[in-house]
C-alpha cells in the first residue's frame, strides 16, 4: 500500500480503495456472473495508555486480549446485534479458545490500528481473526479466537439460528473466498464509535 493511500484513508476517515487487502478495513466484492458477494473487515483505532505497559516497557500481552474484546463487541454492533440484545434474548457469546502471535512490540505513544473478521462460521461456532498494526503499518501481532453462543438458562451451547447466521456472513473471509487480486474498500471505526 502506498503511503499516500494510507494517509488519505486515515485523513478522510471514509471508505477508500487500498492496494493491500491485508491492511483493509474492508468491503470486498467479487462478481460471479450476475451474483455479487461482499466481505468486510472492521478496522478500529486503539490508544496505548501508561497502565497497559508491562515491566519490559511494551504493551502487556493481556491488553491484546482486551483489544480483541473491543473488536468482538464492534463486530456484534456492526451486524446490528450488540451484545446487550443477545443477552436480552437469553443468549450470550462465550470464548472457548484464544491464540496470539506477537511480532513487534507496541510501546507507549504508538498508534495502533486493529482489524477483525470471521474466518470460519459453522452452525455452532465462529473463528475470529485479529491483526494489530503499529503506526508505520507493520504487523505487531495477530490473533484468533473461537466463540460460541450459550443459552443463559441452561449454560449449554446454542446453535446459530439461520437469521443470526445470515447477519455474520458479510464478515466471513476465508482463504478460499478472497481472491488475492481483488481490491478492498476500507471501513473504519473512529474512537468515538468504540
Amino acid at each position: 500500500m502506498s503511503q499516500n493511500n494510507s494517509a488519505r484513508a486515515k485523513r478522510n476517515g471514509k471508505a477508500e480503495l487500498l492496494d493491500r487487502p491485508a491492511l483493509a478495513g474492508a468491503l470486498m466484492r467479487q462478481e460471479k456472473g450476475d451474483e455479487k458477494r461482499s466481505w468486510q473487515k472492521l478496522t478500529y483505532e486503539l490508544t496505548v495508555y501508561t497502565f497497559q505497559i508491562d515491566f519490559a516497557g511494551h504493551v502487556s500481552n493481556i491488553v491484546y486480549v482486551q483489544w480483541m474484546e473491543i473488536g468482538r463487541l464492534l463486530l456484534l454492533k456492526a451486524i446490528g446485534r450488540p451484545v446487550e440484545r443477545f443477552v436480552e434474548s437469553g443468549t450470550a457469546p462465550v470464548l472457548v479458545e484464544t491464540a496470539i502471535t506477537y511480532k513487534k512490540p507496541l510501546r507507549l505513544g504508538d498508534t495502533v490500528s486493529a482489524e477483525v473478521w470471521i474466518s470460519e462460521l459453522t452452525k455452532a461456532s465462529a473463528w475470529m481473526e485479529f491483526r494489530f498494526y503499529n503506526g508505520a503499518g507493520e504487523l505487531a501481532a495477530s490473533g484468533r479466537q473461537r466463540g460460541i453462543f450459550i443459552d443463559l438458562k441452561s449454560g449449554r451451547p446454542k446453535r446459530f439460528s439461520d437469521p443470526d447466521r445470515a447477519l455474520f456472513t458479510h464478515y466471513v473471509i476465508s482463504d478460499q473466498s478472497v481472491p488475492s487480486h481483488r481490491r478492498v474498500l476500507t471501513r473504519r471505526f473512529s474512537r468515538s464509535q468504540i
